[in-house]
């Protein structure tokens, strides 16, 4: 699998079972992954420092996955930079809940709706399989 995955997601916009998530995931794909980056890993003292640490971490990342369950502009550009570098984006969201049509729209390598913590590892574990080398 991919030695460094990348987990994109929303942090002001975000509610509290969201940003839990995605400690959630990093523990999910642990076994397919050397290194997990996850939104809240560090803080910022500038914005722009913020900035050129998402970009970079985009360009060296073998695979993202995206939890579009809220808005998030930071996220936009993130996955802007992911396509056009040609970076596999696996993008995650919870049923029920209404997703940017420019995300639903762009082209991801796979689209996940879960119902619930359990749907969502088995959905996932099922798609992280066929990036196993």
């Amino acid at each position: 699998m991919s030695s460094f995955v990348f987990i994109t997601g929303a942090l002001t916009n975000a509610d509290k079972e969201t940003r839990g998530l995605y400690q959630k995931i990093a523990k999910m794909i642990k076994p397919y992954a050397t290194k997990v980056y996850k939104p809240g890993d560090e803080k910022f003292s500038t914005s722009q420092g913020r900035y050129q640490r998402g970009m970079e971490r985009v360009k060296n990342s073998d695979l993202i996955i995206a939890v579009v369950n809220y808005p998030s502009t930071g996220q936009g550009f993130e996955l802007q930079e992911a396509f056009r570098l040609k970076v596999p984006v696996i993008a995650v969201a919870k049923m029920g809940l209404k997703t940017s049509s420019m995300i639903t729209g762009a082209p991801f390598t796979s689209f996940i709706y879960y119902q619930n913590e359990k749907d969502l590892k088995e959905k996932l574990t099922k798609e992280l399989g066929r990036y196993s080398r």
